[in-house]
């Protein structure tokens, strides 16, 4: 976590408008709860930029439910979707990365005022995901997970 603060301070002296917000969070989730295959698949495709995510994972709002390595339902809110390559999602207990091409997406676009910002909804279908920590709210609520 130094490393962010360092890169943090650095985008902030000139409020740059990149979604670090994401990458952050997917990769302390994939670092500390994701299998030996998942870290391999995602965490230097984060580092070069070649994946890109962005997160909906406030518990309250979401009506996700995965079973096995499948999600169906309607996402919350999503953050910095636009040129997003994946997906962050809370689906209940769990934590799920879901490749923005899978199939089985339909993406609503909401308008906002920020406009270095994009947000959707999202609706999956059996859509394939990868479950990165099940049973994560057993730790703690997301921020202690990251």
């Amino acid at each position: 976590m130094l490393d962010a603060t360092i890169v943090a301070e650095a985008l902030g002296e000139f409020v740059v408008p990149v979604p670090l917000t994401g990458a952050l969070m997917a990769v302390a989730a994939i670092s500390k709860h994701g299998d030996d295959n998942q870290k391999e698949r995602y965490l230097h495709g984060i580092a070069n930029g070649s994946i890109r995510v962005a997160y909906g994972i406030k518990r309250n709002h979401a009506a996700l439910h995965s079973e096995g390595n499948l999600v169906t339902g309607r996402s919350a809110v999503i953050a910095d979707v636009d040129g997003a390559s994946h997906y962050l999602l809370n689906a209940g207990d769990k934590l799920l990365v879901v490749d923005c091409s899978a199939p089985g997406i339909r993406v609503e676009n909401l308008k906002n005022v920020d406009r270095t910002r994009s947000f959707a909804i999202a609706s999956f279908d059996n859509t394939d995901c990868d479950v990165i920590a099940p049973g994560y709210s057993e730790v703690g609520v997301t921020t202690r997970l990251l």
